[in-house]
């Protein structure tokens, strides 16, 4: 598993400034300052995001998945474990 805070995650509006904070839920330690309420919620989903592409890929070995699919999949995973696609 990449080396990333664990969820869940949340987003947090600053009252004082236009930006919308990213944490660890129950954390003061914010992961990410955005400008933009749906990117923070994007961003807040990630850890979610990330289990599901892995439990699918995890499935795809058992069942016959489309390749487009499975490509498409192996491309997001490689991409958060800093791997190169080829």
């Amino acid at each position: 598993m990449p080396d990333f805070t664990p969820g869940p995650w949340v987003v947090e509006k600053d009252n004082l400034h236009p930006f919308f904070y990213v944490s660890k839920e129950k954390s003061k330690t914010f992961l990410a300052t955005v400008n933009n309420e749906a990117n923070a919620r994007l961003i807040a989903a990630a850890p979610v995001m990330y289990k599901i592409l892995c439990d699918i890929r995890e499935w795809c070995e058992y069942d016959d998945l489309d390749a487009d699919i499975e490509d498409d999949i192996a491309e997001v995973l490689n991409a958060i474990h800093g791997e190169e696609n080829n």
